[in-house]
């Protein structure tokens, strides 16, 4: 069970890197003229995909063709509609039941300097808290409608965006177990990535090929490669190609990178190293591919968050050093 102090800090920590981060997409999507409004010309595609299927099939982005003041709305309700999840956490500097809502919920026993044991509030039930789901689950659902409106009309392809959607379930609870479970699924499919990325490139046997590397960036930066190519990323590119075995042997590292991730489904010990290798992953692809996978580095929170009871032992030491918690053998 997490520390009321310690679960307190983990929510503030991801609201204010998950909205940092949504709005900084968003800021992203106005400078790139991806926002719905800024879409030019006007039409939808039919992708193979169920959800977007059925969206289309309720013929809401007929619609929206036919009513182009509906996309400046739906951008701007997307930038609106996370204010009450952030102010309904914000107005409550902590989590820690009230003295109000004590009574009414179960208790749980807890260290005593005079009796030996005393009752406190069980931090993991959800009556009393002063969260309420409504904001959170508003945003979750139209988060998913915008993302697949996005998708529908100028092709933002979902992987790049799943974590958002999932990392969003922990907005409509406020019950610390249900919180950490969600980070748990998350860390899990951040681990998955990773992982099965590598499973495909050893199953295809592209790293048995010597000129996998040299091919995939003679093919990815042919707009470059054909113009005079007189900045050092073209001439690095053209090294590279020209050379296979040091291009193979980045791919190779690469792979090998992406196959440490297993790691963290067995342990949790080797997250702070994980988390490293995923921004350093992110960089080289940044620098080698041009491709801005930037935005699935929100999966290194679960890795950070993610262990309620190192979260606790954090928590714990914290109130120490403060004061309000002495050691005793009895918190153990």
């Amino acid at each position: 069970m997490a520390n009321p102090l310690s679960y307190t800090r983990d929510r503030n920590w991801l609201l204010f890197i998950y909205f940092g981060l949504y709005y900084a997409i968003l800021l992203g999507f106005f400078i790139d003229d991806r926002l719905l409004f800024q879409y030019r010309p006007i039409f939808f595609n039919y992708n193979r995909d169920l959800t977007e299927l059925a969206l289309s099939a309720t013929g809401l982005p007929r619609w929206m063709i036919a009513h182009p003041g509906s996309f400046p709305i739906a951008d701007l309700v997307a930038f609106l509609v996370p204010l009450p999840v952030i102010w309904q956490n914000l107005r409550t500097r902590s989590l820690a039941p009230t003295p109000s809502s004590a009574s009414h919920r179960p208790l749980i026993p807890t260290p005593s300097s005079t009796s030996g044991r005393s009752l406190i509030p069980d931090p993991s039930s959800a009556s009393g808290w002063p969260l309420t789901p409504w904001p959170g689950i508003l945003f979750l659902v139209y988060l998913a409608l915008y993302l697949l409106l996005a998708d529908i009309f100028w092709q933002a392809h979902h992987e790049l965006y799943i974590l958002f959607f999932l990392l969003a379930f922990v907005w409509t609870t406020a019950r610390s177990d249900r919180f950490y479970q969600v980070l748990t699924i998350c860390r899990y499919y951040f681990l998955y990535l990773f992982v099965s990325a590598a499973i495909w490139k050893i199953a295809r046997g592209a790293v048995f090929n010597s000129e996998e590397m040299s091919r995939i960036l003679l093919l990815h930066h042919t707009d470059l490669l054909t113009g005079a190519c007189s900045t050092i990323t073209c001439r690095l590119y053209n090294w590279l190609i020209a050379h296979p075995a040091p291009a193979q042997a980045l791919y190779i590292g690469g792979v090998l990178l992406e196959a440490s991730f297993i790691l963290g489904f067995f342990t949790r010990r080797y997250d702070r190293l994980l988390i490293a290798l995923a921004i350093l992953f992110v960089v080289f692809d940044l620098l080698l591919m041009l491709i801005p996978y930037w935005t699935i580095l929100l999966g290194v929170v679960p890795l950070w968050l993610g262990d309620p009871a190192s979260s606790a032992m954090r928590g714990k030491a914290t109130a120490r050093r403060r004061g309000g918690m002495p050691r005793s053998p009895e918190q153990y």
